[in-house]
């Protein structure tokens, strides 16, 4: 390393763009007291009022007691570490003795009856019911749960000393082991300024040469986290952030892909747990990171190969400012995925968007994993060419890929294999129901003419809106009685009442007259839809009917309703539309109670 002194280190590394001072993606103050307020009001709504707050030696916790049934509430990861991101949500693991089915669906029903209207329901996965994501106040949050023995009376430094939870793969195993590397790098950490300061400006610097994303297998949250954390503990006095960035650079460039590397070990180690234990068969439970799991080897390629490149800076060899333009000249030929959407409605645009990004990085590590030569490095991000004019309305952005081949020109062979995944691509995601061709649109082609764009990040936010539940679906989900919101004894009994009340309900709103069959009710978004964008229809002549929170039922025009790109201020929720009306007439088109549907002949016929 060499000996540049504090200020040339500063200046090196903000020239070559790792922004040692850049406050990207530090919270703010407003930031923090909001976060902090969110997760108050997800412990009232959790936890019930009163609970209280307890801070132990190592994580801070917030604890109720309601029927003689313990919930524990203990942010992790970067919140818990004090470098959490804003854009990032927040992670929270949940203990109690409740089973997870009885958790999640209670929890459910305390969200969905809560009064505060910051609270959103974004995700709750009925499939795997171990995990729930929230939005509270513009703030994401990510709920775990861990079910735990009513011996144990909730002793979570227990997490730390069994043994039995280290079963390889398992879900449990990894909500323990994300427990335990938070509460170990929290209890081992000095020098938390410098750490912070460390670690912002390493993501940061990730973030602009395209090497942050879980999703795309390269960094993750809390691999950073321990890597940087390493670099911190292998330093002696002085500690400065510029030593802990050199340090880290210096030490990846010696990491193996099929090595494990442990918080406190110099070295790495093989990835068998045999290998990490002590001859007592005590199980190694430092914080570690196995890039086997979260990158693959060509995504681990191209990080060494960033990281490499980036050492020049503490040599003085100036590197491009600008990443970006880098990676767009550096290749002969390219992969570009473009994706259009002309849509009125930000909800649908979201879910076509994140639909192509999920599908996209499936992709992409799927073909590199199928033939590694040539490897197709892909900026982990939408970018947009900054001088192309776009349509007010309208949508544009692209992928970009690079062909890493050992040759300059792409060989016939090449360009049939080539030709072939991105056809594969196309089809997986038109098949998609987020893929609409009136609205939607997207290409796949190879090209060498990315050097002549300008390219730019997409600052495109879509918002959290991707896996938000829709209330006025038809779902198969039933509605918890009031009674049922306790965490008490009786659970199970109201859970099963709310069952049977259900079946009570579904039999008496069966009209006897009609021996058709009914279809589930088209939700109000497909009916206003339709009210608005067909020139059968005049959107002039419909009224809406929603449920106000405090005048009761109310009407306004249709063309007055604000969809789905309303401010907070206005946000009605599509839940409370109870009908819509032809002025006309007078008559009702669509009636949610009656399950009465004129305009699809959705829900039940008569």
């Amino acid at each position: 390393m060499p000996t540049a002194s504090s200020d040339d280190l500063f200046g090196l590394a903000n020239s070559g763009g790792l922004h040692l001072a850049s406050q990207a993606n530090q919270p703010t103050a407003t930031d923090a007291e909001g976060a902090k307020q969110a997760l108050k009001t997800l412990n009232n709504i959790l936890l019930g009022e009163p609970h209280f707050r307890t801070t132990p030696a190592i994580l801070e916790s917030f604890t109720s007691t309601v029927h003689g049934v313990t919930l524990v509430n203990t942010p992790l990861g970067s919140y818990a570490l004090e470098v959490w991101d804003p854009s990032e949500p927040v992670l929270c693991s949940i203990a109690g003795t409740p089973s997870e089915r009885t958790f999640f669906s209670l929890a459910r029903a305390r969200f969905r009856k809560s009064q505060a209207a910051s609270v959103a329901i974004l995700k709750a996965n009925k499939k795997a019911v171990n995990m729930f994501h929230l939005n509270i106040a513009n703030f994401r949050f990510v709920l775990q749960y861990r079910q735990l023995p009513v011996s144990s009376n909730l002793d979570l430094s227990a997490l730390l000393s069994s043994d039995n939870d280290d079963s390889r793969d398992s879900v449990a195993s990894r909500k323990i082991r994300t427990y335990r590397d938070t509460a170990y790098i929290k209890n081992h950490l000095h020098h938390q300024e410098v750490f912070q300061m460390s670690y912002f400006s390493i993501k940061s610097w990730a973030l602009s040469h395209g090497i942050y994303s879980p999703r795309f297998k390269y960094f993750r949250e809390l691999d950073l986290i321990i890597l940087v954390a390493k670099a911190c503990q292998s330093l002696t006095a002085p500690y400065r952030s510029e030593r802990v960035i050199a340090q880290f650079l210096k030490s990846f460039t010696a990491f193996q892909f099929d090595k494990l590397v442990v918080l406190g070990d110099d070295l790495q180690v093989q990835t068998h747990e045999s290998n990490i234990a002590s001859e007592n068969n005590v199980v190694d439970r430092r914080p570690k990171v196995d890039f086997t799991k979260s990158m693959n080897k060509a995504t681990f390629s191209v990080v060494k190969d960033v990281i490499d490149r980036t050492q020049s800076v503490f040599t003085g060899r100036p590197e491009s400012p600008s990443y970006l333009t880098t990676f767009a000249s550096r290749y002969t030929s390219y992969i570009q995925i473009s994706l259009s959407y002309w849509g009125s409605f930000t909800i649908r645009g979201g879910r076509f968007v994140d639909m192509v990004d999920k599908t996209v990085a499936e992709w992409i590590t799927s073909s590199n994993e199928v033939r590694p030569n040539p490897k197709l490095y892909i900026w982990p991000a939408r970018v947009r060419d900054s001088h192309k004019d776009t349509p007010n309305g309208s949508y544009e952005a692209f992928y970009v890929a690079a062909i890493s081949s050992k040759t300059t020109n792409i060989s016939p062979d090449l360009d049939h294999h080539l030709n072939n995944l991105l056809s594969q691509l196309l089809s997986m995601i038109r098949s998609s129901s987020h893929y609409d061709t009136t609205t939607t649109f997207v290409d796949a082609y190879i090209t060498s003419d990315i050097a002549g764009l300008h390219l730019v990040p997409d600052s495109k936010d879509w918002g959290l809106v991707s896996d938000a539940e829709k209330p006025d679906d038809s779902s198969d989900e039933k509605e918890v009685p009031e009674e049922a919101d306790s965490w008490g004894p009786s659970k199970q009994k109201c859970l099963s009442k709310a069952k049977a009340d259900q079946k009570k309900r579904s039999v008496v709103v069966m009209p006897a007259k009609s021996s058709e069959p009914s279809q589930p009710l088209r939700p109000a978004l497909d009916i206003l839809s339709r009210i608005r964008y067909d020139s059968n229809y005049d959107a002039e002549d419909y009224l809406v009917g929603y449920l106000d929170r405090h005048s009761g039922m109310k009407e306004m025009p249709v063309t007055w309703w604000k969809g789905e790109d309303n401010t907070e201020e206005d946000f009605i929720p599509q839940s409370r539309i109870k009908y819509y009306k032809r002025k006309s007439d007078g008559i009702v088109v669509w009636d949610r109670d009656r399950k009465l549907d004129l305009l699809f002949g959705s829900g039940i016929p008569g």
